[in-house]
């Protein structure tokens, strides 16, 4: 079991970026909406961290693993007992695992904003092409707008088979002007997954958003 879910992360198959990271040095920093941000001497910015994590509110336990976006006003609290942090995908801000290794966790977060709908289709693209099957070949089970964070967000759940394996995604996405790009997918075995909810509802309840 660990080690299907863990070739789902090598492969890439849970979601996907229009961007990858950029190194750049710090030119300045600016003000805006009560949050820092960092001027970068390649045209880009990004939030300070501690910043981003001040205007949305979250505050994290003592010993949480937190996960602060760098290109969004997005902050994780997550269990440090469930999960670890691994090493993350090229096109991934962060990835974790839990201690078990039956649920992956994937933040993809990016500062460009392409819109929820080619976001959605994207996402359905990139399974397909990940899982080496046609785009009707990927079962899109459910599809619903949810609250997380005191934000609206987009869920969209699809399966497929990987290598004789039933795997199910589940992706929380949200692309709006004023805030960028985000994603947080979980992703496992099918026949696990509603074994997997209690660990899912609480990251989701651990997640802050700002502006």
């Amino acid at each position: 079991m660990a080690s299907t879910i863990a070739k789902l992360a090598l492969a890439g198959l849970c979601a996907c970026a229009f961007s990858a990271p950029v190194l750049a040095a710090e030119l300045g920093r600016v003000q805006l909406n009560g949050r820092t941000v960092v001027l970068n001497d390649d045209f880009t910015w990004a939030y300070d961290k501690s910043s981003a994590k001040q205007a949305a509110g979250g505050e994290c336990s003592a010993g949480a693993e937190v996960m602060d976006s760098q290109n969004v006003a997005l902050t994780a609290c997550l269990d440090a007992a469930i999960w670890q942090e691994v090493e993350q995908l090229p096109e991934h801000e962060k990835d974790y695992f839990t201690k078990d290794g039956a649920l992956g966790l994937a933040f993809i977060n990016e500062k460009i904003t392409v819109g929820n709908e080619a976001l959605r289709e994207q996402i359905v693209l990139n399974a397909a092409a990940g899982l080496n099957v046609s785009v009707e070949d990927v079962d899109i089970r459910r599809e619903e707008d949810l609250a997380i964070g005191g934000a609206e967000w987009r869920v969209i759940e699809y399966g497929a088979n990987f290598n004789g394996v039933d795997v199910v995604f589940v992706n929380h996405f949200r692309s709006v002007n004023g805030f960028g790009t985000a994603q947080i997918v979980f992703y496992t075995n099918d026949n696990l997954l509603e074994e997997m909810s209690g660990a899912i509802d609480n990251v989701l309840a651990g997640i802050s958003v700002g502006p």
